[in-house]
C-alpha cells in the first residue's frame, strides 16, 4: 500500500485511467470531457514532464495498441430536435502523427430510442440524454478487435478493430444479444476483460452490491453461461465505475472504485490484499504490474 510515484493532473477534469506505457518510460493518463470541459490524453514521464492533447469529448476508457496507437471512446453527440442532444460512442484511434480515425460509431448499429435514453447533463440551453454510456475498452489481441461495455444498453459488443464491423452482442435484451442466455449476466457493466481462453471477466454493478462475473461464451453453440463470480462482502454499492482484472496467477483484482477499496482475490473468492482510502475518495481504473520500471528512490506526494 506504499506510494511509489505522484503525479498531479493539471486539469480539473478527473483522471479516470492510468495506463503504463508500452516504451516503459512513463505512464498514459486521461481524463473524461463533457458540454464545459474538453477531454486530455496526457504523456507523462517517470520525471514527471509531460506533453498534452486536447480531445474534445474524450470518453472514459482507452488503451495502447503494441505498434503505438492508442485506441480510445470518444463520446458523440446528435441533436434529437430543439435543444435536446443524444449522447452516443465511437472508438476513435489516434494514429502515430496524431490523426483521428474513426473505427466505430454506436449510431451505426444502435439506432437510438427515445424510451430508453437517460437524462445525464443539462445547461440553461441544452439537455444531453446518454444512449449507449460505453465505459469500458479492452482491446483483444486476438483478431485486432475491441470489446466495449454498454452500461445504458446492458450490453457488450465486439468489433473488428480493422474494419470496425460489430461482430457480436452479449446482452441481457434477449433482442439484442447475440447469445442465448438463462441468467442475467450483463448488468450495467463497468469494465470488461477478454481471458485466454475466451470468457469474459465483466463488473457489474447494477445490483445493489457490485458483482464480478465471468462469463463462458460457446462460440459454435452462441450460448452464454455464468462461470465464476465474485460479490463485494461486506456489500459495497459501486454506482459509478468499478473494475476487474484478471492477472497472471490466477487472482482477480478488484477496483470497487466509489467504495474506494481495491481487493486481490483468489480463484476460491478469499481475498488476499485489500487496500482502502480514506472516505470520500475513489479508484478509476486500474493496471496490475508487478514492475513499473522506476529507478531510484519513490517520490513522495
Amino acid at each position: 500500500g506504499s506510494l511509489v510515484w505522484v503525479w498531479t493532473v493539471p486539469v480539473e477534469n478527473a483522471a479516470f485511467r492510468v495506463l503504463p506505457r508500452r516504451d516503459g518510460g512513463g505512464v498514459w493518463v486521461n481524463t473524461n470531457g463533457s458540454l464545459g470541459q474538453p477531454g486530455w490524453l496526457f504523456r507523462v514521464d517517470w520525471d514527471g514532464v509531460y506533453t498534452e492533447r486536447e480531445i474534445p469529448f474524450l470518453s472514459r476508457d482507452f488503451q495502447e495498441l503494441p505498434d503505438g496507437r492508442i485506441g480510445t471512446l470518444v463520446s458523440e453527440l446528435g441533436l434529437l430536435g430543439g435543444s435536446e442532444v443524444i449522447v452516443g460512442d465511437r472508438i476513435v484511434e489516434i494514429g502515430l502523427d496524431g490523426d483521428l480515425t474513426e473505427i466505430w460509431n454506436l449510431f451505426d448499429d444502435y439506432p437510438h430510442d427515445l424510451g430508453q435514453i437517460q437524462r445525464i447533463e443539462s445547461t440553461e440551453s441544452t439537455s444531453m440524454r446518454d444512449w449507449g454510456h460505453a465505459n469500458g475498452l479492452f482491446w483483444d489481441p486476438d483478431g485486432e478487435d475491441y470489446v466495449i461495455s454498454l452500461a445504458n444498453q446492458e450490453t457488450i459488443v465486439r468489433v473488428d478493430g480493422r474494419t470496425g464491423a460489430l461482430e457480436w452482442r452479449l446482452s441481457d435484451f434477449e433482442h439484442a444479444s447475440d447469445f442465448a442466455f438463462d441468467e442475467v449476466l450483463v448488468d450495467m457493466p463497468h469494465s470488461v476483460q477478454v481471458l485466454e481462453d475466451g470468457s469474459l471477466l465483466l463488473f457489474n454493478r447494477g445490483q445493489l452490491c457490485a458483482t464480478v462475473l465471468q462469463v463462458a461464451l460457446d462460440m459454435d453453440a452462441m450460448v452464454a453461461t455464468g462461470d465464476w463470480s465474485h460479490a463485494s462482502s461486506p456489500c459495497l454499492v459501486v454506482p459509478i465505475m468499478g473494475q476487474a482484472v484478471r492477472i497472471a496467477d490466477g487472482q482477480t483484482v478488484i477496483s470497487w472504485s466509489t467504495a474506494g477499496v481495491v481487493d486481490i482475490v483468489r480463484p476460491d473468492g478469499v481475498t488476499v490484499w485489500s487496500l482502502s482510502l480514506d472516505l470520500g475518495a475513489a479508484f478509476g481504473f486500474i493496471e496490475h504490474r508487478e514492475d513499473l520500471g522506476l529507478q531510484g528512490e519513490p517520490i513522495s506526494p
